[in-house]
């Protein structure tokens, strides 16, 4: 017993504790949850795995703060993290000073930027400082280690202020001089290259990086590799569009040099066929070929005798593919020149065909092309389709009737109107057939069998017309003596009711009117009303 309390006692004697005075520990367990260290007494001290940016070894020496002797269950209540803070807090100046580079991890997302975390330190980077061209998706960064530049100090917050792009842009050649004028269309000036897309690159040209798109590289757009640009590279840039609401620059390299343009024009003469390169279909329908070594164009309605839709057109001119073309003329406005070429000037106009073969009024067999909600499409010759709007499918409810038709099927169609100047065919599958209302005019009578009574009144009616099965309506205010009766007051169904033609309704359902207008009620009264006369009768 005398040794243990003389032990304890050396062990207080060499340990003489103050508060927050940082000392050395040895870490003799790590886990998940906890770090054990030992800092020269003989009570271990428990640090949170929350604390350490990285985890220790068992081994190593780490400084803490002993704040106090007991932390009420036992143990020495000790912390790493405030002596990390302490110490990098006291670099803060000199960081901020030097606008050191240093490594940070993205914690979370921010109203306006990213959360980072400093070594023990945290930090913010504003939306417009994460990268060198505007990003939109920041979540793609969370969790992951980033090099950033330390711009400030906010004490506000107790907040570092880094910018990742300044940090990209230092690690990518330095920051070009800022501007110190304005440009206008025609200026040219030196940039560098920050980033690169399959688009193009973006070019900073002193505080604003503008794209240099991949058509603006060189006048063969086929020649127009971005990936030939390294980060980094100094190149000279033209201004060759200004955006004055915006004050947004666009850039070019193929514009400091127009020979090229010259000469194609002199070589590539109006009315003259070539072979063009397909580049790209445009959104509109447009197509972006190469042809005589400069930009051209193929305006969609250009492309072809009949109307193609900008999904056709992509389906069938993919790019690097070649194609026949005239040259129509040149559109010259700076930066953004083309050869105006056309396609549909090298094919037979089979508009002329049409005209010649085809006349209103002719009935065809032709091939279902595509169906769509409000028509169809059907083949007449060759590129040109026919519209069959869906009213013109069938006599009877053509909104069912386009359900049963598929691409590919045939069908008998009669033309209903040709417009050669419009280049437009309109055709209708239902006048192939006998107008099966003609049979029935206003006023006429019909019988039927109550089929269906709905909701609103209106109760459908099976009628015979001839040999033809034929579904008539009687509209709810018509199906009833007075408002004060319902119509499955009135009605059941299988009911016999015979009407009168009002008119036939656009979706062929055959208006009725009926004078007969059967009351259930007031039918069992009066059977009730006959037997007790009976009864008398015979009393």
């Amino acid at each position: 017993m005398d040794n243990f309390e003389q032990l304890l006692s050396e062990s207080m004697v060499n340990f003489q504790h103050k508060p927050n005075e940082i000392i050395e520990a040895e870490v003799i367990f790590v886990d998940r949850h906890k770090i054990i260290v030992d800092v020269g007494l003989h009570t271990e001290g428990h640090i949170s795995r929350d604390e350490f940016v990285e985890p220790p070894s068992v081994g190593d020496k780490i400084k803490v703060v002993v704040e106090a002797l007991d932390d009420g269950d036992g143990q020495l209540k000790i912390t790493h993290r405030e002596v990390m803070l302490r110490e990098q807090s006291e670099h803060i100046p000199d960081m901020v000073a030097n606008n050191e580079i240093v490594d940070a991890k993205v914690v979370s997302l921010a109203n306006a930027g990213l959360n980072v975390q400093v070594g023990y330190l945290t930090g913010f980077i504003p939306r417009k400082l994460v990268d060198v061209v505007p990003v939109q998706d920041l979540e793609q960064f969370i969790n992951q280690m980033v090099r950033v530049k330390v711009l400030s100090h906010d004490s506000t917050h107790d907040n570092l202020v880094v910018s990742r792009k300044a940090a990209i842009l230092d690690e990518r050649g330095g920051i070009v001089p800022a501007l110190d004028r304005e440009l206008n269309v025609g200026d040219t000036v030196e940039g560098k290259v920050i980033n690169i897309k399959r688009y193009g690159a973006f070019i900073d040209i002193g505080g604003v990086s503008p794209l240099l798109h991949a058509s603006d590289l060189s006048w063969d757009i086929n020649d127009a590799k971005p990936e030939d640009f390294a980060i980094g590279d100094r190149l000279q840039v033209i201004v060759k569009h200004k955006d004055s609401d915006t004050n947004r620059y666009f850039l070019s390299v193929k514009h400091l040099n127009m020979s090229a343009w010259e000469e194609a024009k002199k070589a590539l003469e109006v009315g003259s066929t070539r072979t063009a390169k397909v580049v790209k279909v445009e959104e509109n329908g447009d197509i972006r070929v190469s042809v005589g070594g400069v930009s051209g164009v193929v305006k969609a309605h250009d492309v072809s005798w009949t109307r193609m839709t900008t999904s056709s057109i992509n389906a069938e001119f993919r790019r690097g593919s070649e194609i026949e073309v005239k040259v129509v003329g040149f559109d010259d406005t700076f930066g953004f020149e083309d050869v105006l070429v056309s396609r549909k000037d090298c094919i037979e106009n089979p508009w002329n065909f049409i005209s010649k073969k085809f006349k209103e009024g002719d009935i065809i067999d032709a091939s279902v092309k595509s169906v769509g909600d409000k028509m169809i499409f059907i083949n007449v010759h060759e590129d040109v389709d026919a519209i069959v709007p869906t009213r013109e499918i069938s006599w009877v409810n053509s909104r069912d009737a386009i359900l049963d038709i598929n691409v590919g099927d045939t069908v008998k169609a009669v033309l209903t109107s040709i417009d050669i100047e419009d280049r437009r065919v309109v055709a209708s599958i239902k006048q192939t057939e006998e107008n099966p209302f003609n049979t029935i005019k206003r006023g006429s009578k019909i019988s039927g069998v109550v089929s269906a009574i709905a909701k609103n009144g209106d109760v459908q009616v099976k009628c015979l017309v001839g040999n033809r099965e034929q579904m008539g309506v009687i509209l709810g205010r018509n199906a009833v003596p007075s408002r004060a009766y319902k119509s499955d007051e009135v009605y059941e169904i299988g009911q016999k009711v015979d009407g009168t033609v009002i008119n036939v309704l656009a979706n062929g359902l055959v208006s009725l009117n009926v004078s007969n207008k059967w009351d259930k009620k007031s039918s069992q009264n009066s059977a009730i009303k006959e037997a007790m006369k009976a009864a008398k009768a015979e009393a």
